[in-house]
Order: structure tokens, then sequence, then C-alpha cells
């Protein structure tokens, strides 16, 4: 872990994200069905993002396949189209940008497959520690995309 961020569970509590100050800001789409989850997320991206929050997995669909976005964060497990159906879309229609699942299955390694625009998966109860970690890597790809 690294010490200079809280390893803290963000759910509920009002902790803002402090990202390195060469950290891109990017154009983030949040989708979870759930949407105080989405809208904590939102909360959470906006202070150095552009976040845009959706519930609805097929609206989901469209916006994250438009191109618009370089970050999509995305709940799997979604009634009607599923993270995996999202990421798919992404990788064929958009393929610069990178989806990052959100999970609350005990197995979230085996999740995102071998989808290229998929960076990692993140568990439920998501800890800013591991928000942050990956808002940096998706960064740095933009940064060494030419």
């Amino acid at each position: 872990m690294d010490a200079g961020i809280p390893d803290v569970v963000f759910y509920g509590t009002n902790a803002i994200m402090n990202p390195e100050p060469h950290m891109k800001r990017m154009k983030i789409l949040v989708v979870d069905d759930i949407q105080e989850i989405a809208e904590f997320l939102q909360e959470m991206l906006e202070t150095e993002h552009d976040v845009q929050v959706e519930t609805c997995a097929t609206r989901a669909l469209e916006l994250g396949t438009s191109g618009r976005f370089d970050l999509v964060v995305t709940d799997y497990n979604m009634p009607v189209v599923n993270g995996q159906i999202l990421a798919q879309a992404i990788a064929a229609q958009a393929p610069a940008t990178r989806v990052v699942f959100l999970t609350g299955s005990e197995d979230s390694r085996s999740i995102a497959g071998t989808n290229p625009s998929v960076v990692t998966t993140l568990r439920k109860p998501l800890r800013l520690a591991e928000l942050h970690s990956m808002l940096e890597i998706v960064s740095k790809h933009f940064e060494a995309t030419p």
C-alpha cells in the first residue's frame, strides 16, 4: 500500500481523491445500475476528471462506444447489458477507450479475460488506494500513447 494514500473503504465517506499533479484529466463514464454507487464514484472522480454517470446499461453501450471517453468504469453484473458485453463493444468500436470492471464477485481475477480494453477489475467495496492506483495506470497509458 502507498503510504501517502489512506486505505479506507469509501462508501459513505466524504473522502476526496488527490491525484498526482501529473495525472491527465480524463473523460470518464461511470456505469452502475445502482445509482448511489454511480453517483458516489462520480463524486470521488469529478474533482480531477470530467465524469458522466449512466445507470442504464443500454444507454451506457451507446455512450461507451462513442469514442468520447478515455475510461469507462463499469459494474460487471448488470441486467440486460453486462460489463463484459459493454467492454467487448468498446474494444470493437472505441479501441482507445480503457475499461475497468467493478464487481462484488469473489473471483474477480477471471472476469477481465483477454479483452485488450480492460485495464483491471476492482472488487467492491472499493478502497480509495485501489481507485487511485487504477487512475494512475490509465493516465500513464494515455501519456505513452502518441
